[in-house]
């Protein structure tokens, strides 16, 4: 009964409340019997059966006005008697931030400090001003869960692949310290321009080039001096949004690494409050309702005042449909005089006349395939170099079937990985790794087959060693993605060859 007992005194004929967490049953009750439309969530519905005039939704975010993670936080909002009194906002977001506003309009409180919601939660931030208003920023606490162990022990897994090498160091990104530079416009280039204040760039690469690896390591010579927020654009939904929508996810996600990197200067509460009440998708809060494009400027310019250069990596957008992606990067030109930006894009955003926008917004910079047709041996060397920072000193028999995967490949970096830890798939001692290639080469070009659709096989035999200018573009920016025609740069000249796994099927 304790959170009636807090909401008693302050409620009127007219007042609500809403009601996240595991809260009592019989509060909800004494609520109802007090005239309070009450609206319970919950992740057990069941336990308020016996309550028909409490309206109870299942703890899903996705049905709220507000955006909760409501597994371990109570609070009641409301108090709709008081004039001008306005309803408590309570935001936990998946990632354990959570951002209180109690109002001051109206003198309103509900007279116990925030930071009594927040038992074992780091407190990032505590402010209560003297007519009663309060903020609290808290991130939730890491929970250790103690996990039942398995009656049999299971046995340690072997190494994929043989000869005792660590070949599934090859799936995944390389982190910084096994980082190997390229000699053809990598991340060290990136980090000049951008040092340099050239902005905005759009950084552009075929498929399975590295350009993620080149953007990571742009980011680590830059934080020795900036402020850097790398911020991959799938994971917050480019695809599916809107582009104003996006914007302001975007925002949120800025401000919520901001508060999660622990800096010295906090966004301050008007801040929080006017992002809050700009989300598109959600009713108006107690803040000003700015333009999504606004929102992020102020973001920003507030965090002008933690580093005097902010640089901002938006990775991903090469994996957005066309449509929205040039929506997208067409909004983002919004932001260019409020910080350093780079935007990874898709071929199709590059080349022919929908793309006039990104030419004249944006400073291009190709993240180019190795150029294994025109630089064969600097070519080969690198693919070479990434293998052995991953797993060491390479024996012969796998020196060679690596340097095979390298010319096969073309010098596509993320098919060549994938030549490499296939042919350790298949084999079972080093000295099967030559047949083991075989079947992967097999695979690769089967798949590579199958993507080919009528006309492709002409295109691309007539296209070989030229700009590729007479090709259709939509079939041009098509096999440019798909990893089935390679672009090398040469001098300030492109050249365009086939995948060197597509030889059987063309004919060549």
């Amino acid at each position: 009964m304790r959170l009636f007992h807090l909401l008693d005194p302050h409620l009127g004929s007219d007042a609500e409340a809403l009601v996240l967490g595991s809260v009592e049953v019989a509060s909800v009750a004494a609520l109802i019997a007090r005239g309070v439309e009450v609206v319970v969530v919950d992740q057990d519905v069941t336990r308020f059966a016996d309550l028909p005039d409490a309206i109870v939704v299942i703890d899903d975010p996705a049905t709220l006005p507000i955006e909760p993670e409501t597994s371990s936080l109570i609070v009641a909002v409301g108090v709709a008697a008081y004039e001008a009194a306005t309803r408590i906002r309570v935001g936990v977001r998946p990632g354990g931030l959570a951002v209180v506003l109690l109002p001051s309009e109206g003198g309103v409180t509900l007279g116990v400090p925030p930071r009594s919601w927040f038992a074992g939660w780091e407190i990032l931030h505590d402010a209560r001003s003297d007519d009663g208003g309060a903020e609290v920023i808290a991130r939730r606490p890491v929970w250790d869960y103690e996990l039942r162990r398995a009656a049999t022990p299971l046995a340690e897994p072997e190494p994929i692949g043989p000869g005792g090498l660590r070949w599934e160091a090859l799936r995944a990104h390389a982190s910084p310290e096994l980082y190997v530079k390229r000699p053809w416009g990598g991340g060290d280039a990136l980090a000049r321009l951008l040092g340099q204040g050239l902005s905005p760039i759009a950084v552009f690469a075929p498929t399975g080039t590295g350009k993620t690896t080149e953007l990571l390591r742009a980011a680590e010579v830059l934080a020795r001096s900036s402020l850097v927020f790398h911020i991959d654009l799938p994971s917050i939904g480019a695809a599916d949004l809107p582009a104003p929508v996006l914007v302001w996810e975007l925002t949120r996600t800025l401000v919520e690494q901001w508060v999660e990197r622990d800096l010295a200067v906090l966004p301050t509460r008007l801040l929080i409050k006017d992002l809050r009440a700009s989300n598109p998708r959600l009713p108006a809060g107690d803040g000003k309702v700015r333009r999504p494009i606004e929102m992020l400027q102020a973001a920003l310019a507030e965090l002008h005042g933690v580093a005097p250069r902010v640089v901002v990596m938006l990775d991903g957008l090469d994996a957005v449909p066309v449509g929205p992606a040039r929506e997208h990067a067409e909004a983002l030109l919004g932001i260019k005089r409020s910080c350093v930006l780079v935007v990874a894009v898709g071929p199709e955003l590059v080349s022919g006349p929908d793309s006039q926008f990104v030419l004249d917004g944006y400073r291009l910079f190709a993240v180019p395939t190795p150029p294994m047709a025109l630089a064969h041996d600097d070519a080969v060397a690198f693919l070479v170099a990434i293998v052995e920072r991953r797993l060491g000193a390479l024996p012969a028999a796998v020196d060679a079937v690596v340097r095979r995967a390298a010319e096969r490949s073309g010098g596509a970096i993320g098919r060549f990985l994938d030549l490499v830890v296939g042919a350790a798939g298949y084999a079972s001692a080093l000295d099967g790794l030559n047949e083991g290639l075989d079947d992967a080469l097999r695979d690769a070009a089967e798949g590579m087959r199958r993507l080919l659709v009528h006309g492709d096989a002409a295109a691309l035999r007539d296209v070989a060693g030229s700009a590729g200018l007479e090709m259709d573009l939509e079939r041009r920016t098509r096999l440019l993605r798909q990893g089935l025609l390679l672009e090398y740069a040469h001098g300030e000249d492109l050249v365009l060859t086939p995948s060197p796994l597509l030889a059987r099927s063309l004919g060549r």
